[in-house]
């Protein structure tokens, strides 16, 4: 199965929006095959430093927004995190 297009410029517009509104900051595009989940394939990943004030309550719902204007699932991954963390996935992140 072939991964789906990406419209980078479309997803930077959103990106730029959240960090206008939320102290956080996109650091790029994580690719499904570092990820743990199956559900990552078809989603667009995002590896993103967040301020410690952003709640997880807070990303969720950023992931929501981002996930309505894409028009595809967004997770975020905070660097803060285990996953964040991983060698291989910070490796592995890409520019939007």
């Amino acid at each position: 199965m072939d991964a789906p297009t990406l419209d980078r410029p479309l997803i930077r517009r959103h990106l730029a929006e959240v960090e206008k509104a939320w102290p956080i900051r996109f650091l790029g595009l994580v690719p499904a095959e570092v990820m743990t989940s199956p559900r990552a394939h078809g989603r667009i990943n995002l590896l993103a430093d967040a301020d410690p004030k952003v709640s997880l309550f807070d990303l969720l719902g950023i992931e929501s927004d981002l996930s309505e204007g894409l028009g595809r699932e967004v997770a975020i991954v905070p660097t803060d995190s285990e996953l964040g963390r991983n060698p291989d996935l910070v490796a592995a992140t890409v520019p939007v």
